[in-house]
């Protein structure tokens, strides 16, 4: 799967590894994009972890 609307149709089907791929290609940039938004550690870990928890 190279481009990111086949990942996030496969995900939203219920493919756990695809979910492994988004996580793997975005995971750094999502954390870095919340470290120049806030200063605080405890913030900016619970926006990051937010991004990759699934909704009820």
């Amino acid at each position: 799967m190279n481009n990111e609307s086949e990942i996030i149709h496969a995900i939203a089907n219920g493919d756990k590894n695809s979910f492994s791929i988004l996580y793997k290609r975005f995971s750094e940039k999502v954390y870095n994009t919340a470290l120049s938004y806030t200063k605080n550690i405890e913030r900016r870990t619970r926006n990051y972890t937010g991004c990759f928890c699934e909704n009820p």
